[in-house]
């Protein structure tokens, strides 16, 4: 039986003009971007309370809600 053997080649050299690659660093990307856990009860009464104490305005309070939802999931 015949065995196929890879052939061994030499890696390119590199041009020394073009610039690297460089891989982000992962725990910092982690930190800036981290996210929670939230439930839309805890995103519904944060709304709820924004909007109350911003008395109560007409309207469908989508605003309140948004900014209920980045304040609770991102720390904002």
């Amino acid at each position: 039986m015949h065995r196929h053997h890879p052939k061994h080649t030499t890696p390119a050299k590199s041009d020394p003009a073009t610039p690297k690659k460089v891989q982000p660093d992962v725990a910092s990307v982690g930190k800036e971007h981290a996210v929670r856990s939230v439930c839309a009860d805890d995103i519904r009464l944060c709304a709820y309370r924004k909007w109350e104490s911003a008395g109560a305005p007409d309207g469908d309070g989508i605003l309140f809600w948004l900014e209920a939802e980045q304040e609770l999931l991102h720390g904002v």
